[in-house]
């Protein structure tokens, strides 16, 4: 793939010679349309997902998980190309991945793993200055609690079994993080 001039889009419409303009725009549809795979890839995450959910097939979600995690790489890499114009686009599209592959690691009770995708969408929109939309704001808070739980309850069952030890210190810090935030 060729590298993009950035630097040319910043005096699209501004006087000079035509040839320059035309570029730029050029440049600015080639970004526009950089986007167009990603969100194919998405879709196609997101039917493998559909499919998982329909069927509550394993290996779907599995699959679905795969798809979420070769696109959040290729996202922050076009985010980090394009940083002015598609900020919001490829958040949101991260946020989704992320709550998304969540939902896969829930269905397949890998709680630590669903618990750390809700809390990096809740930190990155604290973090960097986003708006969650209310949906995403509901679901990543939503799937944090039901996380929480399975965690904190396999928490309680080792504290008991270290108390029947006569052990009573323990630092638990996977449960620890569940009050975090």
């Amino acid at each position: 793939m060729s590298r993009i001039d950035y630097s040319k889009w910043k005096s699209v419409g501004e006087s000079g010679s035509d040839d320059s303009d035309s570029e730029a725009r050029q440049d600015m549809e080639m970004r526009k349309t950089a986007w167009g795979p990603l969100e194919q890839l998405k879709k196609v995450a997101d039917g493998l997902f559909e499919v998982a959910e329909r069927e509550d097939n394993l290996d779907s979600y599995r699959r679905a998980l795969q798809h979420y995690d070769e696109l959040l790489p290729r996202i922050q890499e076009l985010q980090r190309a394009d940083p002015e114009s598609y900020l919001d686009k490829g958040y949101h599209l991260t946020v989704s991945c992320h709550l998304n592959a969540c939902c896969c690691f829930m269905r397949a009770e890998r709680w630590s793993e669903a618990h750390e995708r809700c809390t990096i969408v809740l930190l990155t929109s604290r973090a960097k200055g986003h708006h969650l939309s209310p949906t995403e704001e509901m679901r990543a808070r939503y799937f944090r609690i039901m996380t929480a739980i399975p965690i904190l309850e396999a928490s309680h069952a080792v504290l008991a079994q270290y108390a029947s030890m006569g052990i009573t210190t323990v630092n638990n810090d996977e449960a620890n993080l569940c009050f975090d935030h």
